[in-house]
């Protein structure tokens, strides 16, 4: 099983909408996929409006992170 997890760095000058990001875009969770290529095929077909979505709260290039998770 694999967990997703997006990160977005804090840095000086950036912009971070939270109530846009919690609104509108998507509140805080855990993502859980039995592997890479399920989380693939569930994010492909989104992908596109998902990160088109990104500038309207924050100009943080987010950082995706894979991580295993052992049962």
């Amino acid at each position: 099983m694999i967990k997703v997890s997006v990160f977005y760095a804090d840095r000086p000058g950036s912009k971070f909408n939270m109530d846009y990001y919690c609104n509108s875009h998507i509140a805080m969770g855990h993502l859980y996929f039995d592997t890479v290529e399920a989380f693939q095929a569930a994010f492909g077909p989104h992908a596109d409006p998902i990160m088109a979505d990104i500038p309207n709260y924050t100009d943080i290039q987010p950082t995706i992170q894979i991580s295993e998770v052992k049962i």
